[in-house]
């Protein structure tokens, strides 16, 4: 008489739980769930998030490059077009992080699963949220004070 095969693991109904292996922290594949999103906190905490995901130097050189932008505006009042180019340029490496950050965090960071990556990513959201609604409420009081 033959043994029993072994019983099947279980399955969560996630192909990407279930099936392929976590590629998070290593530059490989990202699943499908996790490359196709926008994310907030990579849009507005740009700085933050690349030093907290892993990407520390980038990180630095974006804030350095946010301190230096903020310095052209005290050095050089009187040159708006000069000003702009580079404020351009931030805005689209903002941009850039919100479109592919998801990407970027998943092959930079190492996580435990695509639940353990979507509960940072929101976690990161909510923060972005909070900074946005500090900002509006003081450029509000600026305004009516």
């Amino acid at each position: 008489m033959s043994t029993p095969p072994p019983p099947l693991p279980h399955l969560t109904g996630n192909y990407a739980a279930d099936f392929l292996p976590n590629t998070s922290g290593t530059l490989g594949e990202v699943p499908p769930e996790v490359a196709c999103h926008w994310n907030w906190g990579a849009f507005q905490l740009s700085g933050m998030w690349l030093m907290g995901h892993g990407m520390a130097g980038w990180g630095v050189a974006l804030l350095g490059y946010n301190f230096f932008l903020r310095a052209m505006r005290l050095f050089l009042p009187n040159l708006p077009l000069l000003r702009l180019a580079p404020a351009v340029l931030l805005l689209l490496v903002h941009v850039y992080l919100g479109a592919c950050g998801n990407r970027l965090a998943w092959q930079h960071r190492r996580f435990d699963s695509v639940s353990d990556f979507h509960r940072c990513e929101r976690i990161w959201a909510r923060w972005s949220l909070g900074v946005l609604v500090i900002i509006s409420l003081y450029l509000v009081w600026m305004f009516f004070a």
